[in-house]
């Protein structure tokens, strides 16, 4: 259903709820669905409401986007950037609601693992102390992350980073030296 709603008065009337857009007009008493033969316009936003829950689109000074609410409480706002493609929540955007996690003790070096978080992570692992040593992580097969380290007569030491998307499956392995792991942390 869609309900007109008008968000600000025009120069000739003089109280929001007598305002009315211009064309076609939505039946108020009606809880049928009605259907325009062109664009309903409204000034200020028209909103969307199944229940409490409501979405209303509006254009203000600051350009068009979305308010959604549920009930009396807001629930956020996602505006229009001014070019084309796929708005981003703040949820969906990398690093927004994750945080490091330390998996030393549950992962293991050579076995394959699939982020089913549906989100992209950052994974970071160091393996494994030798006079050579490498850590390499493999994301879909494909060298994402690889550090090589040499200590000549030291034993050595470092990490590597890489970035997995949803579903994708990762693992790390040491190729020379130790792949005792160290350090296993997953931004998630």
């Amino acid at each position: 259903m869609v309900v007109v709603k008008n968000l600000g008065l025009s120069k000739t009337v003089e109280r929001a709820e007598n305002a009315q857009p211009r064309g076609n007009y939505a039946d108020k008493s009606t809880k049928s669905t009605q259907a325009f033969e062109s664009n309903v316009q409204a000034w200020g936003g028209v909103a969307a409401t199944i229940d409490r829950t409501a979405m209303y689109l509006m254009n203000d000074n600051n350009g068009a986007g979305l308010n959604f609410w549920d009930g009396t409480q807001f629930q956020g706002l996602a505006r229009y950037p001014g070019r084309a493609g796929t708005l981003a929540l703040t949820r969906d955007l990398f690093g927004v609601g994750q945080s490091w996690v330390d998996l030393t003790g549950s992962c293991r070096a050579g076995v394959n693992y699939k982020n089913e978080t549906g989100r992209t992570i950052c994974v970071f692992v160091r393996l494994g102390m030798a006079t050579t040593q490498t850590t390499e992580i493999r994301v879909n097969g494909t060298v994402a992350g690889l550090w090589t380290s040499s200590g000549g007569n030291q034993h050595t030491s470092q990490g590597a980073f890489a970035i997995v998307p949803p579903e994708a499956h990762y693992s790390a392995t040491a190729t020379q030296g130790d792949s005792t792991v160290l350090n296993w942390s997953e931004l998630r």
